[in-house]
């Protein structure tokens, strides 16, 4: 019987905050929820310094706080995060959606030796580090694939994606890495339901 193993790996994320997303293609287009505007069902806002979300449940409503939930109220459901941090929120798998290529630059402060992105809708994704002077590190990985092996599959075999993927070779070296993450598709629109930045550790085989 032939018995096959892998790393037990795990990684220990950073939490991104608005000081380490230096920019991103995908803007936050959601409106900050004002006490003197009157909102109709299903109304979109965002509330607090977190970037969370929320709607409407009814009409008319009017100076009402978003309470997240558990403890959210009659009057706001609570959407998770915006648009542009969907992708950061590691208690969901809502996706952020943008344009073709949406693109992320994250400045963590502290080196990072691992990326892992899941729930994806896209072709490819491109990762490239700079010590801020140069490039130090490039790799693009192929999302958008079909398992090919024979001449029917070549011709007949359908397109899927790849769900997640994990870099573990990040270059822990560099002390304040800028990461620059593509996601491109050629339908014109990236989904990304989690991108993730840390340190990995290895506890074993499994």
């Amino acid at each position: 019987m032939t018995t096959y193993s892998s790393p037990f790996t795990v990684i220990n994320p950073v939490v991104i905050t608005d000081a380490m997303l230096t920019s991103s293609t995908v803007s936050e287009a959601e409106a900050t929820w004002s006490g003197a505007t009157t909102y109709a069902l299903n109304d979109v806002v965002k509330y607090g310094s977190n970037h969370d979300k929320f709607s409407s449940k009814s009409a008319g409503n009017i100076n009402h706080i978003p309470i997240k939930y558990p403890n959210e109220t009659v009057y706001w459901y609570d959407e998770g995060k915006t648009n542009r941090w969907n992708m950061f929120d590691l208690t969901t798998n809502i996706q952020t959606t943008g344009t073709s290529p949406l693109t992320v630059v994250l400045t963590p402060g502290s080196p990072i030796t691992s990326l892992q992105c899941d729930v994806l809708e896209c072709d490819e994704i491109s990762v490239s580090i700079s010590d801020g002077v140069s490039t130090v590190y490039t790799n693009t990985v192929q999302i958008r694939t079909r398992d090919v092996i024979d001449w029917y599959t070549f011709f007949y075999e359908q397109f899927r994606y790849k769900k997640s993927i994990s870099l573990y070779d990040l270059p822990g070296g560099v002390a304040n890495p800028v990461i620059t993450i593509t996601f491109t598709s050629t339908t014109g629109t990236v989904k990304v339901g989690g991108c993730l930045i840390g340190t990995h550790y290895i506890f074993g085989e499994t």
